[in-house]
Formats: C-alpha cells, sequence, structure tokens
C-alpha cells in the first residue's frame, strides 16, 4: 500500500497538491458522510495552487 505522505514527498509536491493527495486519498478510506467535504478540501487547494 503506497502512503500518501511518500507520494508527497517523493514527488516533492508541496503544500496545497499534497493536501490534495490527502484530501482525495481519503474519500476511499474515511467515513462516507465526510466525502463531499474532502472533495471540497480537495478542490480548493487544488484551486489555491493552480488558479492563484
Amino acid at each position: 500500500m503506497v502512503e500518501e505522505l511518500d507520494v508527497i514527498e517523493d514527488k516533492k509536491l508541496g503544500y496545497c497538491l499534497g493536501n490534495v493527495i490527502k484530501y482525495v486519498s481519503r474519500v476511499a478510506k474515511k467515513d462516507k458522510t465526510k466525502e463531499v467535504e474532502d472533495l471540497k478540501k480537495a478542490r480548493w487547494y487544488w484551486a489555491e495552487e493552480f488558479m492563484s
């Protein structure tokens, strides 16, 4: 199993993209009621990275 932190550090993704990886990976692992919230957070960090 690939750990999110390993991917973030290996690819040197930085803060915003690291959080995108973190929140997207949670969708499959955590409480289903938090899926939309986690995807919204991932989208916010994506926008911060590429739209700012």
